[in-house]
């Protein structure tokens, strides 16, 4: 059993370093990443102002130390109005050989004043409880090591909270987990609600680490709940545990929908329809602000801002065969392609798809749902429909990829004939 809270015993002046040169950022991972220094341009909203900005102007600091090691800022992966999260390295540490893991996770809560309420107490608050949440979990083996005391410049920082990073990234649309993997979480959970824990945030899949190993991880306590099991506060416990578990039955039929029905783990309860009953008019509201500020473009999600999490971006960036034919099926050539065709995008897709027209009711009802939707969402859910994935073997690479060679080579003979046209 390792321990997971650690304190140092006092403060301890800065350590002399010299700045290291910056490496280009690797494998982008942990609570999501998108390198502030390739952010921008018109299709993006102007920066935050600093109300809506957990450390108001400031910027995590640029060295920290934490168990007489010191890390300097690698890239920082969010700054929103609840946090500021940043990649640190280790360059050194007191023996002058380093020690314990390379690469650390820091969250700074917030302590930017809601207009003349001061936050400094609840960016404290909030950096106890999910250290408390690290440490009663030190002995899971997906959830990383937390670490309490962090110090910039001499100061701990109470507001801060760190964790061991993670190798890998947020699950993602793109990924291809395997069967075991939401049943490996699934056993996670039920471990952590055994200690009386609610992890709470489960709704965010970006909350899930998809490790090198292609084992989940979780991150991101700072909602999380610990409550003894005496009435009333058992009810409420319960209430939020089993609605992890529907979140996880969601998640798992979204990935994984020819394994997964949507209820696998726990039905949706009735109490998840009147939480958004409330706060869905509340993200609206708020939505429409940040447009107003502009910090976001047309509707207002947050796809459109300046700094976006990696977890949060709306198409695959890499090279795969499921992420070349995203980005193939969201291009301007296969748009006129479908048009010569006769036939829309979604209709289209899932001919090429699955080399047929939709005839069964669940097919037809999947075809309205998708030309009711935004460009990105008909690709990705066209592909990750049950009908897609089983047909396609759960995105078998080479199947995948002699879909992609001949949709290419369709496109590439009709294209010249256009422009010469």
């Amino acid at each position: 059993m390792r321990v997971a809270i650690r304190s140092s015993q006092t403060p301890y002046n800065q350590l002399r370093i010299e700045c290291l040169r910056r490496k280009p950022p690797d494998k982008m991972n942990n609570e999501s990443v998108r390198d502030t220094t390739k952010s921008g341009g018109s299709a993006c909203g102007r920066p935050r102002p600093k109300l809506f900005r957990a450390l108001g102007s400031t910027e995590p600091p640029r060295v920290i130390q934490i168990e007489n090691r010191t890390f300097e800022h690698e890239r920082t992966i969010k700054h929103d109005s609840w946090a500021a999260t940043a990649l640190y390295r280790q360059t050194s540490s007191a023996c002058g050989c380093p020690s314990g893991p390379s690469r650390v996770v820091c969250k700074f809560n917030r302590i930017q004043p809601i207009l003349l309420i001061p936050c400094r107490w609840l960016g404290r608050w909030l950096a106890s409880r999910e250290a408390s949440m690290y440490a009663r979990l030190s002995d899971l083996p997906n959830i990383s090591t937390g670490y309490r005391d962090v110090y910039a410049e001499g100061k701990c920082q109470r507001h801060a909270v760190a964790h061991d990073y993670i190798e890998g990234h947020p699950l993602r649309w793109q990924d291809r987990v395997d069967g075991d993997f939401f049943n490996q979480l699934f056993d996670t959970l039920q471990i952590i609600h055994q200690r009386n824990i609610a992890y709470v945030d489960l709704n965010k899949w970006e909350n899930i680490i998809v490790g090198e190993s292609g084992l989940p991880h979780l991150i991101d306590f700072q909602i999380s709940v610990h409550l003894p099991r005496v009435w009333p506060l058992s009810v409420l416990l319960s209430i939020l545990q089993r609605s992890d578990l529907y979140h996880i039955s969601k998640h798992a039929h979204r990935f994984r929908p020819d394994l997964f029905d949507a209820d696998h783990f726990a039905k949706r309860p009735w109490w998840i329809r009147w939480h958004r009953t409330v706060a869905n008019p509340f993200r609206a509201m708020r939505r429409k602000l940040l447009v107003l500020l502009g910090v976001r473009k047309g509707v207002g999600r947050a796809q459109s801002e300046r700094f976006i999490e990696e977890g949060l971006r709306p198409n695959g960036q890499g090279s795969s065969p499921i992420e070349r034919l995203y980005q193939m099926f969201r291009s301007e050539a296969y748009q006129r392609d479908a048009a010569n065709r006769g036939l829309d995008r979604p209709q289209a897709m899932f001919f090429d798809v699955l080399g047929r027209h939709p005839n069964r009711k669940s097919e037809l009802q999947l075809l309205s749902k998708l030309r009711s939707s935004s460009p990105h969402d008909q690709v990705v859910w066209l592909l990750k429909s049950k009908v897609a994935l089983v047909h396609t073997q759960g995105w078998a690479h080479n199947q995948m990829q002699d879909l992609y060679r001949a949709i290419e080579n369709r496109l590439s003979t009709c294209e010249p004939a256009r422009k010469s046209a």
